[in-house]
């Protein structure tokens, strides 16, 4: 096995990703006003919840020999150059394998392969979450945008890696802090537990 990779079967990776979403969503909507609401909803049971997911994240890399200084920046925002037409071609013909072929290999899968220093970040991410719950104030709304856009784009990474699968859609349905009443919501523990998705 590639030693700069680490495999997470299709359980881990959907946990992992409904509880990017919640996290997302709980900074997302994150204010001084939310603040004392958003503490409740974390109680010692969700916040241990969330604590379980990242000692399974971690104990997937006990064997990576990686720091968290070797983590990768979060992604550039700013547009690429403009693409040659060659490169114009060939973005063609991937978004054309991504849309058609990629779904049904993901569908057939029970395990991904992820670059260790991307896991790595994202469990950098979550910690920092839990951190602020520790805090006796909102964080200030620089620190809150930062974190949500680092953690929509490891949501979203994991998202493409995994496209086509159903059970992202169903991780996307996952209980969050502040959801709407007249969404559906299923709670995590029902989403992974769900046939062991089958191929967990």
């Amino acid at each position: 096995m590639n030693p700069r990779t680490c495999i997470l079967s299709k359980l881990t990776i959907i946990e992992l990703y409904a509880t990017l979403f919640q996290v997302e969503r709980a900074v997302d909507s994150l204010s001084p006003f939310h603040w004392p609401r958003l503490k409740s909803y974390y109680d010692e049971q969700t916040t241990k919840s969330l604590q379980t997911t990242l000692q399974m994240v971690k104990q997937q890399l006990r064997d990576a020999k990686h720091c968290l200084d070797c983590v990768p920046c979060p992604f550039s925002w700013v547009p690429p150059q403009e693409p040659s037409l060659f490169r114009k071609i060939i973005n063609g013909l991937r978004d054309i394998y991504f849309e058609f072929v990629v779904p049904v290999v993901n569908r057939w899968k029970s395990h991904w392969a992820f670059p260790v220093p991307e896991l790595m970040f994202i469990v950098d991410r979550l910690q920092s979450f839990l951190n602020i719950l520790h805090l006796h104030s909102c964080p200030d709304r620089d620190v809150l945008m930062r974190l949500r856009m680092e953690l929509t784009g490891y949501r979203t990474l994991l998202e493409g890696r995994c496209y086509g699968l159903k059970e992202i859609k169903l991780a996307q349905c996952v209980e969050y802090y502040n959801k709407a009443a007249l969404l559906k919501t299923i709670s995590l523990s029902d989403i992974i537990g769900r046939k062991a998705l089958r191929a967990g």
